[in-house]
């Protein structure tokens, strides 16, 4: 059985693009394969925290005694004394969450909307008027800042920088992962 002419160039078509998409899938799968071993590796990196951040406490004031238990003296950078969560009276806590962070219990460490918020206020205003971070990523500020050993550290760790933003948001994401929201808010 013979094809006629146009049906053997169909044939021969349908052959030649096979064979070329074979090709093309084969050359690709390298570049495919390395990019999906990168995403792979920068996600599991996007999940590591700072040690900074997994501590349990803040620094508080360090207290000399006497021998016979009598304060001598007391040492600080900030005077600061850590006490649970459950010390802190309820509408304490409401307040601060209100005031700071309303979607608090809602978000998973970035406020999506208070953001897009915040951006378009300070792009209006050209400059900061208002921010859009929250509580989780104010810890993430805060526990960066107070673990800075110099000036270029806390420099850092202040700066009104996108890459600071954007890294302040990757903690958060991390933080929320390891931590309950009552611990974070504790922190």
């Amino acid at each position: 059985m013979r094809l006629s002419p146009a049906l053997a160039r169909l044939a021969l078509a349908l052959l030649v693009s096979v064979l070329a998409g074979i090709l093309v899938a084969a050359l690709a799968l390298p570049v495919v394969g390395g990019t999906a071993l990168a995403a792979k590796a920068q996600a599991d990196e996007f999940l590591n925290l700072p040690a900074e951040l997994t501590d349990e406490q803040p620094p508080t004031r360090t207290r000399i005694l006497a021998a016979d238990g009598s304060l001598l003296a007391t040492l600080y950078l900030e005077n600061r004394v850590n006490v649970p969560l459950s010390s802190v009276p309820e509408h304490v806590r409401q307040a601060v969450i209100a005031i700071e962070d309303a979607r608090f219990y809602e978000h998973n460490g970035v406020d999506t909307k208070g953001t897009l918020r915040a951006a378009i206020r300070n792009s209006r205003a050209g400059g900061v008027q208002q921010g859009g971070s929250t509580l989780t990523q104010q810890y993430v500020k805060n526990a960066l800042l107070a673990s800075a050993r110099d000036k270029a550290g806390q420099e850092a760790a202040r700066a009104q920088s996108l890459e600071r933003k954007l890294q302040e948001a990757r903690y958060a994401l991390a933080i929320e992962r390891k931590l309950s929201k009552d611990e974070i808010l504790s922190r």
